[in-house]
């Protein structure tokens, strides 16, 4: 008999995820909906060396977006200048192990990178170029000076349309990206820290087709060819949480 291949996991919804991203901004603490889910075992280390591995997440960059008055893009520079500042010189608080934050790895940018291309008649290359030129893409070629793993939201696409800049242009990126594993597709993709395996499913787990483009496919097939059952940790990222294409997704499936 085949044995199931069963992983251990924790949700943390976009919506706790952008609660808790300010203070970690902030103070570089790590927020308790966070650590209750041991993600800080993968982000600032734990006792197994392999998985001592440091990166950061930012979530709704929303370029383009003009809410209140507010100049989104140069909050989003403010924030790539605190990243770029983090390491060596922030604590993590003393109930989390305390130490200085290490060198990240990258930065995982969970989706919504612009405002307005969910619109149809939407054709703003230069919003996403203006992405682009402050993430850029392997590090050192724009304002942040680590690899970025973005993926896209649903301001990122028109979900049944063919007007989708930033859904495309992370797909042209894919093929850019240094030791990573891409869907057949083009849109999702996978990449080891160590020990560690991380995997971008972009808005939502489900089937063929827009929204979800197959990312539930992708990830069965992935997990299937670098995970097995070696049970090394597997972080798996989407912008919208497990339950939205709940018709294409089955949840006890994914995680036997």
């Amino acid at each position: 008999m085949k044995k199931k291949n069963t992983l251990k996991h924790t949700h943390i919804t976009r919506r706790d995820f952008i609660k808790s991203a300010a203070a970690i901004t902030a103070s570089a603490s790590i927020p308790a909906s966070i650590s209750q889910a041991n993600v800080p075992l993968l982000m600032s280390g734990s006792v197994r060396e392999r998985n001592d591995i440091t990166f950061c997440m930012t979530a709704d960059t929303h370029y383009n977006a003009r809410w209140q008055g507010i100049d989104n893009e140069a909050g989003n520079k403010r924030v790539i200048d605190r990243i770029n500042s983090m390491a060596g010189n922030i604590r993590y608080p003393s109930q989390f192990g305390g130490g200085y934050v290490q060198h990240p790895r990258g930065v995982v940018c969970l989706g919504d990178l612009t405002d307005h291309a969910k619109q149809s008649d939407w054709t703003g290359t230069e919003t996403w170029d203006g992405w682009v030129d402050d993430y850029g893409l392997n590090g050192g070629d724009g304002r942040l000076n680590y690899p970025v793993f973005e993926l896209y939201g649903n301001h990122d696409c028109v979900f049944f349309s063919g007007r989708k800049i930033p859904k495309d242009g992370i797909k042209e990126r894919n093929l850019k990206r240094q030791n990573v594993n891409v869907s057949p597709n083009g849109y999702h993709y996978s990449w080891d820290w160590d020990d560690v395996h991380l995997m971008n499913l972009n808005l939502c787990p489900g089937g063929p087709g827009a929204p979800a483009e197959d990312s539930f496919g992708f990830a069965e097939h992935d997990i299937a060819n670098h995970i097995g059952n070696s049970g090394r940790p597997v972080v798996i990222f989407t912008h919208y949480g497990w339950k939205y294409d709940l018709d294409k997704f089955d949840e006890p499936a994914f995680y036997t």
